[in-house]
Parts: C-alpha cells; sequence; structure tokens
C-alpha cells in the first residue's frame, strides 16, 4: 500500500534523528497538522532526508526550508516542474549534496544569499533545462565541485561556458545537443579547477584544442564524443 501523505510531527518523537529514508513510497504531501511549513524544524540533528521516487511537487520547498541542519537532500524522481524556486531553499545553508535529477524542471528563479550556501554537489540531470533558463545563478555557487546537466536540452556550449563556476570539478553536460565553437572552447577551458568533464552522447564533430593537452581518453563514435578530462596539477 502506497504511503499518499506523510506526517513531519513525528519530529518531536525523534529528536536525535540524523537520515531519514521516505523513497520510493509514493508520497504526495507531507503536512503537519500542528506546527505547519515549520515541522522540520523540530528535526534539529537530521542531516541527511531522501524524499526519491515519490509524487512530490513545488508545494513540499517551504516544508523542507525549515530542515535548517541538512547536508544532503535528494529530491530526484519527482514531480517538480515549471521554474523551480530556489528562495524555497536558500535557508539550507548547511545543505552541500542536492540531487533534483529526474524531476520536470524548465527553469531556475534566481535567489539572493547563494554565495552564502554551502552546496558541493548538485545533480539537474534529466530535467528539461535549456540555454532560455536563467542559469546564471551557477556563478553565484562559488562553491560548487560537481555539476551534474546530463540529459537537457542544451543545443549551446557558447552560452553554458559563461555561467559555470571557476570552483568546478566534475562537469557532465552528456546526452544533450551540444555543439562547439571557438567560443564555447575558450570558457570551458578556463575552468582551470575541472578533473573530469563528460561530453558523451552530443553533437561534437571534433575536441577542443585547448583541452587535448589534458586528455586521457578520449572515444568519438559516429558524431557521438565521450570525453573525460583528468588535469594533472
Amino acid at each position: 500500500m502506497m504511503i499518499l501523505r506523510v506526517t513531519v510531527a513525528f519530529g518531536r518523537d525523534f529528536p536525535q534523528l540524523q537520515s531519514l529514508d521516505f523513497s520510493f513510497n509514493g508520497l504526495s504531501h507531507l503536512f503537519d497538522p500542528i506546527h505547519g511549513y515549520k515541522g522540520f524544524q523540530r528535526l534539529k540533528k537530521l542531516r541527511t532526508l531522501d524524499l526519491s521516487g515519490n509524487n512530490l511537487n513545488n508545494s513540499v520547498l517551504p516544508f523542507l526550508s525549515a530542515s535548517r541542519s541538512l547536508v544532503t537532500l535528494n529530491l530526484s524522481g519527482n514531480e517538480l516542474e515549471g521554474v523551480l524556486p530556489w528562495s524555497g531553499l536558500i535557508d539550507l545553508r548547511e545543505l552541500e549534496v542536492l540531487d533534483l535529477s529526474y524531476n520536470i524542471i524548465t527553469d531556475i528563479e534566481d535567489g539572493d544569499g547563494l554565495k552564502a550556501m554551502k552546496l558541493k554537489t548538485l545533480d539537474l540531470s534529466f530535467n528539461r533545462l535549456s540555454e532560455a533558463a536563467r542559469l546564471e545563478i551557477f556563478k553565484d555557487m562559488s562553491k560548487l565541485q560537481v555539476l551534474d546537466l546530463t540529459g537537457n536540452g542544451f543545443i549551446n556550449l557558447d552560452s553554458l561556458g559563461v555561467v559555470f563556476p571557476s570552483s568546478l570539478q566534475v562537469l557532465s553536460l552528456a546526452y544533450n545537443q551540444l555543439s562547439l565553437t571557438p567560443k564555447g572552447y575558450s570558457k570551458i577551458c578556463a575552468l582551470v579547477n575541472l578533473r573530469e568533464l563528460d561530453l558523451s552522447i552530443n553533437a561534437l564533430t571534433n575536441m577542443p584544442y585547448c583541452l587535448a593537452q589534458f586528455m586521457d581518453f578520449l572515444f568519438i563514435n559516429m558524431n557521438c564524443a565521450t570525453l573525460i578530462s583528468h588535469i594533472t596539477s
């Protein structure tokens, strides 16, 4: 039997709870009949929350914003859609890992306070993002090290190259429709901390010359390239 709604009022009964897994339960709502949106505040030691594989939509974000102790949050495989209201997550100042993959996100709302966040890993793979999205917010994520944009709708590397923070170490743009131009080359090559770059399953016909000196492995097959770069210090 699927759980369609879950109350977070149990926080008062488990004040020491550090990890909570409600993945793949068919959840469509979170609610607290006593404390409302502030229900998660009672779980003051909660570090990891897994809500993946449910039916949660954007209305879940106000509840989650109250869980300010979170370090890892997994919302993959839900029904988050349209413009992601980043302001709903801005209070999660301790958050380091955020998984939003396999949703229906088309854009990301800008929000103040991004520079104060500790976010290191952001997974937005298999959504519906494109160049039309407001991706400039990535530049404000000064601690971001891992960014996964696999399986979206990007076609122009030029517009993407200018939005990535220099802190990036791992970047995946696989399964898009990217082609490369000299401008795109220069912006990607400016990511001096990059250790791994995945451009597989795109419309690439050649490799950025500035990356060639860093290549350990290159595979090209029928207009699709797998490009993994390990840049040595």
